[in-house]
């Protein structure tokens, strides 16, 4: 047997070879982490905007070194486990492997490939339950956890006396989240437009305009006519810096309003933070270059089109107006769980153990996930371990309460 092949039956070893193939990179990540990490780039965006500029003008960085390559690199995006972790008082271990894999974000084609073609995954995180059926179809013994929305559970970024300063400092704050684009995907759109309408529209009533931008937006035409016209432009920096998620959080706290033009996470944390979010519906963008790894079918493109029109129904201006706050939207409800599948420190916690038992039992072989499934099931029923063996239970849908 090859070299190969014995790799793709064994996690661990997979995920060593891939430390070592990756070193350079990975060590670059972390080097650029280091840098940005240290920015506020809610109150120093000029100069996150400088360092992100003196990144791009690196090739390799820009088409290679932009993200961690290693196994299950996806749940190390925006911080979201270093803040489960931080929050359940897990100590990471500087790596994802024994964790379950995290959704970095929501897939609003609502696609059943992709995130179930890495065969070394034995076990999933989200935050709304969207796809725990389709995942159950395909191996009904695949734990599957929902836990609501990631944002609930990042530190504060801010303390308490700096974010009541900066919010009386703000005012009244509408918080724009604008199309942003991806790492291997391009966007064009009329951003003329796009920020007259919400300058001049939706804006008059509000202190402060403070315009998220994505990190790799940060030189892009759009923040010049923002800034134009009288807006404060923040980032939440680096999508691989462990703040990202705890900047988030502190800018939609610090607003009273959300408003976007396009669908994504920032929806459903303006929502469980309790600030109310305007769908601009009217503005809608063409892909210029598409992410081949996205393999997008017509298919997916008319799901996209559907939950993009639900949003845009269910979070209108009508709506705002109303005074209607989202959270008993059903659409909220599918992606980011809502409130009812927060879970607590020690369930995190317990999450996580469930997790790494699962993977030593297997002993890293793909062919003995299902069997450490059981065995960890029965183990904890036996023991009556009743937190880990419900917490396990629930995560295995209703194919396996019988176990």
């Amino acid at each position: 047997m090859n070299i190969k092949a014995i790799t793709k039956k064994n996690v661990y070893i997979q995920n060593k070879l891939s430390e070592i193939r990756n070193k350079r990179s990975n060590d670059i990540i972390r080097k650029r982490i280091k840098e940005c990490s240290e920015i506020d780039s809610i109150l120093n965006f000029d100069k996150f905007r400088d360092l992100i500029i003196s990144w791009k003008k690196d090739p390799y960085f820009m088409d290679s070194v932009n993200e961690y390559k290693c196994v299950g690199s996806e749940s190390l995006f925006y911080g979201q486990l270093k803040a489960l972790c931080d929050y359940s008082g897990v100590k990471y271990k500087g790596s994802n492997l024994l964790f379950p894999k995290l959704e970095h974000g929501l897939d609003f084609w609502e696609r059943r490939r992709g995130f179930l073609d890495d065969k070394c995954d034995f076990n999933y995180l989200f935050q709304g339950a969207y796809k725990v059926n389709d995942i159950h179809k395909e191996n009904p013994y695949t734990p599957v956890y929902v836990i609501g929305p990631y944002v609930h559970y990042a530190k504060d970024y801010y303390t308490n006396e700096e974010f009541m300063e900066l919010k009386q400092k703000l005012g009244k704050t509408l918080l724009v989240f604008p199309f942003h684009s991806y790492e291997t995907r391009t966007l064009s759109y009329n951003s003329e437009i796009l920020v007259n309408d919400i300058m001049d529209n939706y804006a008059k009533e509000f202190d402060t305009v403070m315009v998220s931008i994505y990190w790799n937006d940060v030189d892009s035409e759009l923040c010049e006519l923002f800034r134009k016209k009288g807006a404060m432009l923040v980032s939440n920096g680096f999508r691989c810096d462990d703040n990202f998620i705890r900047r988030l959080k502190a800018i939609i706290q610090l607003s009273d309003v959300t408003l976007g033009n396009d669908l994504g996470s920032h929806i459903g944390y303006s929502i469980y933070l309790g600030k109310p979010h305007i769908f601009v519906s009217n503005h809608r963008c063409e892909v210029e270059k598409e992410d081949s790894d996205m393999s997008l079918t017509s298919h997916d493109d008319v799901i996209k089109k559907n939950n993009f029109e639900i949003a845009a129904k269910e979070f209108s201006f009508e709506n705002y107006k109303n005074g209607l706050d989202g959270k008993n939207s059903l659409f909220y409800q599918k992606f980011w769980g809502g409130e009812k599948n927060i879970k607590t420190e020690k369930e995190i916690q317990a999450i996580f153990e469930v997790s790494e038992r699962i993977l030593r039992k297997s002993k890293g072989f793909r062919k003995n996930f299902d069997k450490a499934v059981i065995s960890t099931m029965l183990y904890y029923k036996e023991n009556q371990d009743l937190l880990h063996y419900n917490i396990l239970k629930d995560a295995l849908g209703k194919m396996n309460k019988q176990k």
